[in-house]
């Protein structure tokens, strides 16, 4: 599995997941290298998704390259104290008590409307004469990203030996987040930033709810720890997603699909830049084990997702939510 400090991922061609008219027997292959990938380590190379990735970078650059002063006009303060949609600077984010070298921008569900809920208001978005068909290529993005997504969990589904559509009562809306990263080389050790020690790109962290669809520059830093503790990079490939579990399919399997750590780490002197899509269960899904796919000696409770998903975002940005959590 690993080679010279490389992580030595599985590369999965999902194309007949995608497809209509692919034969039982080839579907059932995929699920099958999916389902090992998933119990073993929890991340897989995604190939022939399908997605135009290499748009979504240019896309991504064009927000990058902007002024502070018209990125900040989307800060995240704009959006209400319970929802954590927009830009964040150099250093907001929080992982362990220490700020995450990048700045951000995160978005919600295309039609989150909701202002006066948890994690439901609308997204920010700069105006159209800033960066002329930007929203459009975003959103487009998200709904093809859900599309592989949806795929993908249906194909997890089937390779647990349950129906493709097992979790679909969770996923009526699901709930998808967008997020564009930059990542600078890192300071000097003990650099402060917001009032914190800076640690990583991202410090150690698990993905909250079910899939994480990563498209990742050339650059490299993302590091998977291993179950002996240590930690081993997982280079980046222009054709493929890298995908990871979260803790909700963790819970959901009671232990036998693995939601694994991971942090970021940029060692070089150039900027790297990434793409995480997350498709997720609708914040009011509670996920709950089910016994019979439990590894043994695991217990889980039951998890509502919107809590559990409002709660990491709030350790995450402890200046929005207005909270001293670590």
């Amino acid at each position: 599995m690993a080679e010279n400090g490389v992580l030595n991922l599985p590369v999965i061609d999902v194309a007949v997941l995608l497809e209509d008219g692919a034969s039982e027997e080839a579907i059932s292959g995929v699920d099958r290298q999916i389902y090992e990938a998933c119990s073993q380590v929890g991340f897989f190379y995604c190939r022939n998704h399908g997605v135009d990735t290499g748009n979504m970078m240019e896309e991504l650059d064009r927000f990058f390259a902007l002024p502070e002063k018209v990125k900040e006009s989307i800060h995240m303060s704009k959006s209400p104290e319970k929802s954590f949609w927009g830009y964040s600077q150099l250093g907001a984010e929080t992982t362990l008590g220490m700020s995450d070298w990048h700045e951000c921008i995160d978005f919600g569900p295309v039609h989150s409307n909701n202002s006066a809920l948890p994690l439901q208001a609308p997204n920010l978005w700069l105006a159209e004469e800033i960066l002329p068909g930007w929203r459009a290529a975003l959103e487009r993005y998200m709904d093809d990203a859900s599309r592989v997504g949806d795929a993908l969990l249906r194909s997890i589904m089937r390779g647990l030996g349950l129906p493709s559509d097992a979790l679909e009562p969770h996923f009526q809306h699901p709930f998808t987040i967008l997020r564009l990263l930059n990542y600078p080389p890192m300071p000097p050790k003990g650099t402060q930033s917001h009032g914190k020690e800076v640690g990583l790109g991202i410090g150690a962290h698990r993905d909250y709810g079910c899939l994480t669809l990563l498209y990742q520059d050339d650059v490299g830093g993302l590091e998977v720890q291993r179950r002996d503790g240590s930690w081993i990079s997982a280079p980046p490939d222009p054709d493929c997603y890298i995908v990871n579990l979260g803790d909700m399919l963790m819970n959901f399997t009671g232990g036998r699909l693995v939601s694994t750590p991971h942090r970021v780490l940029n060692r070089t002197n150039r900027a790297r830049r990434s793409i995480p899509f997350f498709y997720d269960p609708q914040l009011s899904a509670v996920i709950q084990p089910r016994p019979e796919l439990s590894a043994a000696g695991q217990e889980m409770e039951p998890i509502h997702y919107g809590d559990y998903l409002y709660g990491k975002y709030a350790q995450s940005f402890v200046e929005h939510a207005g909270t001293d959590q670590q």
